[in-house]
């Protein structure tokens, strides 16, 4: 992708079409950059010891790979706020995606939670694994769900003072 990025043009298949969304939305290149120059973190992750962990990998990995998406909705003219209301979000989307997807994650040998989190509800790895019916187990669950909520004021308030102008909303 960054010879694509440099040179205008690719060989490789999946590169050709987004080298002229990139032609077309300039600012594209940088969200790309910083994605890539992230992408490695997922590739070597080892779980997170702490909230702050947790926390760089937001900044440093969900974050970038976000904002691919959400810089295009934006546009070139990116509304002040706007990324950082792009972080709030990430932030609890993140929590949300791995409680749910927490017993895939397990069985692919990954565990997504901050362990100083487990740790505090009395709740090992082996635990979750082994589907223990033990109280950090039934606690742990309304705890994450309450962290991937916290971040996020009220849906109302803060979608529409995050819109960008011109930006329309449609429902299915």
């Amino acid at each position: 992708m960054r010879d694509g990025l440099a040179g205008g043009g690719s060989e490789h298949a999946a590169e050709r079409p987004r080298l002229p969304t990139i032609s077309a939305h300039p600012g594209l290149r940088d969200r790309i950059e910083d994605f890539l120059d992230a992408a490695p973190l997922e590739l070597e992750f080892t779980g997170f010891a702490t909230e702050a962990d947790y926390q760089r990998y937001v900044d440093a990995y969900a974050l970038p790979a976000f904002m691919l998406i959400a810089g295009l909705i934006a546009g070139e003219d990116t509304p002040v706020g706007y990324r950082e209301a792009c972080r709030v979000y990430i932030d609890g989307s993140q929590r949300l995606d791995f409680v749910n997807d927490l017993s895939e994650d397990l069985a692919d040998g990954r565990l997504n939670l901050v362990r100083e989190t487990l740790d505090a509800h009395g709740v090992t790895r082996v635990d979750l694994e082994n589907a223990r019916d033990a109280t950090g187990i039934r606690s742990l669950p309304a705890h994450l769900l309450g962290q991937a909520a916290s971040p996020c004021p009220p849906t109302g308030a803060w979608s529409a003072s995050r819109r960008p102008r011109g930006a329309r909303c449609s429902a299915p």
